[in-house]
């Protein structure tokens, strides 16, 4: 039975009493570190995205701009240009997202250990830890603008057709189409509008 007790009261429990504070120190900065590092994966990732976008856009607005001002396309100029609005929204808030901003990352320059002021490594060490939530909570913040952002993109570019085809409804006028654009709905679409 003796041995059995022995046993047991050596399991390891990990650190206790006064170097549990020290533990801590160094658990919260490797905890910080490994944070810091997903948000900078995350950000990247919403980075990509708003280049899609914009990579995306450009041509789409072009050729819209190039539709509302071309004189032989007259009728479909409200529908271009609302789609234009809906691309130059999208391309705006994906802008915003790569506009450059503070960003907290991993790691400390070296005359950051060297000016410190603290009198013991563990006084230091909670510092950095400090320091490094501190940096968690603000790359928390910008992610979430960002993240807003690129919903007010994505969903810009989605509507940009639907807003298109609701405009290019609304202002759809048959007799304009007669007099202005005639030849042009004919060899688009082979046959005449109907007219009311």
């Amino acid at each position: 039975m003796e041995g059995s007790e022995s046993k047991i009261a050596a399991i390891e429990v990990g650190a206790a009493d006064d170097e549990l504070r020290y533990w801590k120190a160094g658990a919260a900065i490797r905890l910080g570190e490994a944070r810091l590092a997903s948000q900078a994966i995350n950000r990247t990732g919403i980075e990509t995205r708003a280049t899609a976008i914009i990579g995306w856009a450009v041509p789409i607005a072009l050729a819209a701009l190039t539709l509302a001002f071309n004189p032989q396309t007259v009728w479909i100029r409200p529908a271009a240009i609302a789609a234009c609005l809906c691309i130059s929204v999208a391309m705006l808030s994906a802008g915003a997202v790569l506009w450059p901003r503070k960003w907290s990352v991993v790691g400390y320059p070296p005359d950051h250990a060297l000016a410190s002021v603290e009198g013991t490594e563990l006084e230091f060490l909670e510092r950095l830890a400090g320091e490094y939530a501190q940096g968690i909570y603000e790359n928390k913040r910008q992610l979430d603008v960002l993240g807003w952002m690129l919903r007010i993109a994505w969903t810009a570019m989605a509507f940009a057709p639907m807003g298109a085809a609701l405009v290019g409804w609304w202002t759809y006028d048959p007799p304009s189409l007669r007099t202005d654009g005639m030849m042009i709905f004919i060899s688009a679409f082979g046959t005449e509008p109907l007219t009311s």
